[in-house]
C-alpha cells in the first residue's frame, strides 16, 4: 500500500488542492495509519495555536538558521520523519520560550519573567 505521506502536513493545515485532498481523503477512509497520522497532527496543530505569541529569546534563531543553510535543506530522512520531526521542533521551541518566559500564573497563562 502506498501512503500520501508527502501530502499529509498539506491536507492537515487546508493548502491541499482539492483534487489532491479529495485523493488523500479517499486515502484515509481506509488506512488506519495514516488517519492516526493526521489525527495527530491535528491535535499537534490545535494545540499550538492555543498558546499565545512571544518574543523568541536573543540568540536562539541564529544557530538554527545557520545549521539549515550549512545542510541547503538536505536530508536523510524521509517525508514522514521530517513532518513528525518539524512538529516536535516546533513543540520544543515553544517549550523554551515557555520557560525563559516564566511559569503559568493563577489563570493558567504565562507570565514575564520578573526582573531580578
Amino acid at each position: 500500500m502506498t501512503h500520501p505521506d508527502d501530502l499529509l502536513a498539506d491536507y492537515v493545515d487546508g493548502t491541499l488542492p482539492d483534487r489532491e485532498r479529495a485523493v488523500v481523503g479517499a486515502h484515509l477512509s481506509t488506512c488506519p495509519r495514516c488517519r492516526e497520522e493526521v489525527e495527530l497532527a491535528t491535535s499537534a496543530v490545535r494545540a499550538l495555536g492555543t498558546l499565545e505569541e512571544a518574543e523568541v529569546p536573543l540568540g536562539v534563531t541564529g544557530p538554527v538558521l545557520r545549521e539549515a543553510s550549512e545542510r541547503g535543506g538536505r536530508s536523510s530522512f524521509g517525508p514522514r520523519t521530517q513532518w513528525v520531526a518539524g512538529l516536535a521542533a516546533a513543540a520544543a521551541i515553544v517549550a523554551v520560550v515557555a520557560i525563559s518566559l516564566g511559569g503559568p500564573s493563577d489563570d493558567g497563562r504565562l507570565d514575564a519573567a520578573a526582573p531580578e
